[in-house]
């Protein structure tokens, strides 16, 4: 091969290598044409350098109006804080907007949950709401399991913050009841002790009491997508601060509280549960709430039926729906699914186009504690298309083998305005550790170990879906992380999405090293339909622009260098032309 060919053709592949780092966008866009969504590499979002920081359970919005702008809100359990991160171009690179959206008096958002730790909502005018709950140490008296307040921070322009009390906790004197299901009493009432029906038998001594506390915590937010300033806010309201009474004796109820200016004051917090027609409820969760296109809005909580007695069957949870048609003056109850013994707190969202009404949950069915192994939780879908007058029957949407019996947990759902549904999940289903057996305290199987995000996607309103796509890579080791060693993920995945891509975030320990004391982060990634540019990441001042340009001007440097170095090799070791024969 002669050296001029040798020299051209290191420059061809100088080109090429400049055309491939420029062009990294237009390979992708290869990917879309041949169909199917581009799961991009998952991206660490707010690392603050402390080694031992611990964001959880986090959630993301996008803009109503500006899809390179996204926001995303996660608890820190180190500190107790709710700290919100803001991208502008369109999730590739992200900057803290607060370090905390908490009031300096109760500066404490993350309690030992079982549901969401915040929820957050756009308006339609770009104004973003963070739904969170506060508590703090200087309680009196001091107790770490204290009163909690429902609160509701309001951010304009993702840059300043003000944060209002939604509803704050009060004192709760509980008396413990014999009855068939443990031992309870009602928030509004202090039953007496019974007495003997034999008149010459001693009368009972009353059941101790104790004095509890309010706590206004797990959290969800709508706004009316016609008025920006109506907000509907809601959370669980249990009674804390009690002694050796288990989580189930006590009642727990739906509320909802309703702002029509922009979160500043709010109206008097109702228990929507208690307008459940012809029944009695003892318990029901967090409210998942979202409002139609015509201002109707609707929350969706699991029942917390009454703890059964020891060697007792479970009891079932049902779902509940509240509907109110009057801008939340007024509600109404009712069971739009049977439900299961085995239920974890549903996740709903709604079509902005036509109304329709979609709920995700988790649920390992007809499950008792005695089933050996357990069934595998699975995820589940229902769908109105009528305002939730009548439900589809539950859809399984995962499609891992079943005879396996891997876990999915807590599903969170989101709709683009195109109709594409979006869901994403916890799934154990790549744990070479998962073996089928008993279930831990915190609804996992006590041998599981490894777990992805999952994502699938509908767009005929849930009749059929995607394959089921993997978006971690590699796995999140329960190993690892304080909260992962207690499978701590209890809270429905952050989705949010737009025409054009779908946005997942969960909690991830891959930073963090051996020590379960190291750090944990919040994870995100892109899900994608189109081209990025499409998503506002490669316009004016983008840095997926930015550094395409460089690394083909980086390349073409590159390019000339080898050129002029080969040439300069090719002249300076040529061999002399023989002399003409003379």
């Amino acid at each position: 091969m002669s050296r001029r060919s040798v020299v051209t053709r290191l420059g061809a592949v100088a080109v090429l290598g400049s055309l491939t780092l420029g062009a990294g966008a237009g390979a992708q866009e290869g990917q879309e044409a041949q169909g199917g969504p581009v799961v991009e590499a998952p991206r660490q979002v707010g690392s603050d350098g402390n080694p031992l920081r611990l964001y959880v359970q986090p959630q993301v919005a996008v803009h109503p109006e500006d899809p390179s702008i996204v926001a995303l809100a996660t608890g820190e359990a180190r500190n107790g804080g709710c700290t919100l991160n803001v991208s502008r171009d369109g999730g590739l690179s992200w900057a803290m907007a607060a370090p905390t959206l908490m009031p300096e008096e109760l500066p404490f958002c993350v309690q030992r949950n079982y549901g969401p730790v915040l929820d957050m909502a756009f308006a339609s005018n770009g104004t973003l709401y963070v739904g969170m709950s506060g508590s703090s140490y200087a309680t009196e008296p001091p107790h770490p399991n204290g009163p909690i307040t429902a609160l509701t921070a309001r951010i304009e322009n993702l840059t300043s913050h003000e944060t209002f009390t939604v509803a704050e906790p009060d004192p709760f004197l509980y008396t413990p009841a014999p009855d068939a299901g443990g031992s309870t009493s009602s928030p509004t009432t202090v039953p007496e002790a019974p007495g003997s029906t034999v008149p010459e038998a001693p009368t009972p001594p009353p059941p101790a009491q104790q004095t509890g506390v309010e706590q206004h915590r797990l959290n969800s937010i709508a706004v009316d997508p016609n008025n920006p300033d109506k907000i509907y806010r809601g959370w669980r309201l249990g009674i804390g601060g009690l002694t050796n009474v288990p989580f189930g004796a006590t009642p727990v109820r739906s509320m909802i509280g309703v702002s029509n200016d922009g979160g500043e004051t709010w109206s008097e917090p109702l228990d929507v549960a208690s307008t459940f027609d012809g029944e009695e409820l003892f318990g029901s969760d967090v409210p998942m709430l979202v409002v139609d296109p015509d201002g109707t809005v609707f929350g969706f909580a699991k029942e917390r039926p009454r703890r059964a007695a020891e060697g007792q069957p479970t009891p079932v949870s049902r779902l509940l729906m509240f509907k109110s048609t009057d801008g939340g003056q007024s509600w109404t109850t009712s069971v739009f699914s049977p439900g299961a013994e085995s239920l974890d707190n549903p996740d709903a969202a709604v079509d902005p186009n036509n109304g329709n009404l979609y709920v995700v949950y988790s649920s390992r069915g007809e499950d008792t504690e005695d089933d050996e192994p357990a069934p595998p939780s699975e995820i589940y879908f229902l769908a109105s298309t009528d305002g939730g007058a009548t439900w589809s029957e539950p859809i399984n949407v995962t499609d891992d083998d079943p005879t396996r019996g891997a876990d999915q947990h807590f599903p969170g759902i989101s709709v683009a305005s195109n109709g594409r549904i979006d869901l994403a999940w916890h799934d154990f289903r790549n744990d070479p550790f998962f073996v089928p057996g008993e279930v831990g305290d915190m609804g996992s199987a006590v041998d599981q170990r490894y777990w992805d995000a999952y994502y699938a996607s509908s767009t005929n309103a849930g009749g059929t879906w995607s394959p089921n796509t993997r978006v971690t890579n590699p796995s999140i080791d329960g190993k690892l992380g304080v909260t992962f060693n207690n499978n701590d993920f209890r809270g429905p995945m952050g989705v949010a999405s737009t025409d054009d891509a779908a946005y997942v975030t969960w909690a991830d320990s891959r930073a963090t090293g051996a020590d379960p004391s190291d750090a944990e982060d919040a994870y995100f990634a892109r899900i994608r339909y189109a081209a990025a540019p499409a998503l506002g990441t490669a316009g004016e001042g983008s840095n997926e622009l930015w550094w395409g340009l460089l690394g083909a001007a980086a390349a073409l440097g590159l390019g000339g260098l080898l050129l002029f170095l080969v040439s300069r090799r090719a002249a300076g070791g040529a061999e002399p032309e023989a002399a003409p024969a003379g």
